[in-house]
């Protein structure tokens, strides 16, 4: 059985405790310029968001996992593997795991899936690099496991070596679907294929102070059925819950100044 793509913002996360933030592959040699001639200008920006991202969704107990290649996968070597992470540094409990192919799912035994049974884990939140390549790979080998999968699109990339973005990326996977659909899965690939930041962090915030908001009203708590901006300024009235100062921040977090469009 093949696991399936969140539909909607309103449903996009379930209990934090079954979910978890998988960056992929951001390391020097896929990310870095100046490194191997592979990296460019969007591998820079992406690896500083997930730089400041991940972070945030550890607060907000969304765990990180951190997947790396390296050749010698029998050996590990985090901080060597491809000249090791560019831009990021894992925080001392996320967790680390080594893939010797485009695909985290392909080793057998595959580390990170027996992390995901380990932990009880049903939702991956992926990011990272090549968008073409490893991450498009170990989301279609994620979904034919079972895992439901919410990509973050404006936190994935492509090096030199790769091309296509967000379009090829999404029917790539509907056709990946659909092909194992004729070997009797029930799960169809339907709707929306990834989302952003904005909207997970907003969704993470929601949840985390859902019970308190229905037990004591909070005045000004966090509406999904409203954009952010309308929450914005809807957060300008007193007093001010501390979910609103993280909201007000996220233009800044996402987009530094040098990434903003002109």
């Amino acid at each position: 059985m093949t696991g399936h793509i969140t539909r909607t913002t309103l449903d996009l996360i379930p209990p934090l405790e079954q979910c978890l933030f998988v960056p992929i592959d951001v390391q020097r040699e896929f990310c870095d310029p100046h490194y191997d001639q592979r990296g460019n200008d969007k591998t820079v920006a992406v690896s500083e968001k997930i730089a400041h991202i991940s972070p945030l969704f550890n607060q907000r107990a969304l765990r990180t996992c951190w997947v790396y290649y390296d050749d010698n996968a029998n050996k590990p070597r985090p901080k060597k593997a491809c000249g090791g992470f560019y831009k990021v540094t894992p925080a001392k409990d996320d967790f680390l795991v080594c893939k010797n192919n485009n695909s985290a799912f392909m080793m057998h035994p595959s580390p990170l899936e027996n992390l995901l049974e380990d932990e009880k884990i049903t939702t991956l939140v992926v990011a990272g690099v090549n968008l073409s390549a490893c991450v498009k790979e170990t989301v279609q080998g994620a979904l034919c496991h079972g895992y439901d999968v919410i990509l973050l699109e404006d936190l994935c990339a492509n090096d030199n070596h790769c091309h296509g973005g967000i379009g090829l990326f999404q029917s790539n996977i509907r056709d990946h679907l659909k092909y194992h659909e004729k070997f009797g899965s029930s799960h169809k690939a339907a709707g929306k294929i990834s989302y952003t930041t904005s909207d997970v962090f907003l969704e993470l915030v929601t949840q985390k102070h859902a019970k308190t908001c229905e037990s004591s009203s909070i005045p000004n708590a966090p509406n999904k059925d409203m954009s952010l901006s309308d929450n914005f300024q809807r957060s300008t009235q007193k007093p001010q819950p501390s979910w609103v100062k993280a909201m007000k921040n996220l233009s800044k977090l996402f987009f530094p100044s040098q990434y903003r469009p002109q």
